[in-house]
């Protein structure tokens, strides 16, 4: 058995050997196939970016927010202007030089693209405050919400007062507190707290002469859970009987 065994292993060098010598070319490992690796946080404006798998001399890269960048690495950082979801793309191209095709000496370069790559980037917050919802709590007769407009509410009432949020991925904190500051015209009027919290407007309404509505401004700082804070206003107009004009 070892000789037989012996004898095997010998005609395997042996092949491998009549392999080298009728030229084939030596097995290599597999590279992994070409990937776009993209590191950011959420709420972050910049992110980061590599290509694995494949080498190029010339990059090309499209963040989604305006023209190409080039670099001669596969690796890049890019900063947006704004929050949101974009598509990166990346081109590989490696570089050669070919004939000019004319008589005598010369050569021009050639451009091979081996890659096309791309990833999303979603650098929404996990939870954003997209908008203040306003409730009449006890409205009187003679307000008809169908007939009003959006930003006009009847003066001799409360509201209630509601942060509206968008959640773009699960497991975002949670809102613990809110602190509502009410301005009439510019100037400081009331603070309140409360989610939701209930805004008396029944002695804020002050009509001057031919003027039959009042301007406020609204704004709400929420506390979350994770101790960053979300903010957010909204303009209304507080109307007489007759309505806003």
């Amino acid at each position: 058995m070892r000789n037989k065994g012996g004898r095997a292993l010998r005609l395997g060098v042996l092949g491998l050997i009549g392999l080298a010598l009728a030229g084939c070319a030596p097995w290599v490992p597999r590279q992994g196939e070409p990937e776009l690796i993209l590191v950011y946080a959420p709420g972050s404006f910049s992110v980061s970016a590599r290509v694995v798998g494949i080498n190029g001399d010339l990059y090309i890269w499209n963040w989604g927010d305006g023209p190409d960048e080039e670099s001669t690495t596969g690796t890049a950082t890019h900063t947006y202007a704004q929050l949101g979801v974009y598509t990166v793309r990346v081109t590989v191209i490696r570089l050669a030089s070919l004939g000019s095709g004319m008589p005598g000496p010369g050569t021009k370069p050639g451009r091979e693209v081996v890659a096309e790559l791309s990833g999303i980037v979603d650098l929404r917050p996990a939870v954003v405050l997209s908008s203040i919802a306003i409730t009449v709590l006890n409205p009187p007769r003679w307000y008809d919400p169908r007939t009003w407009p959006e930003d006009a509410f009847p003066s001799s009432c409360s509201l209630e007062v509601t942060p509206v949020f968008e959640r773009y991925r699960p497991g975002g904190p949670e809102p613990t507190r809110a602190v509502w500051t009410v301005f009439r015209e510019g100037q400081f009027h009331l603070q309140v707290t409360g989610i939701p919290a209930v805004i008396p407007f029944e002695t804020l309404y002050v009509g001057g002469c031919g003027v039959n509505y009042a301007r406020y401004e609204i704004h709400v700082t929420v506390f979350m859970s994770d101790g960053t804070t979300l903010t957010g206003s909204r303009s209304i107009r507080i109307c007489a009987p007759n309505g806003c004009r």
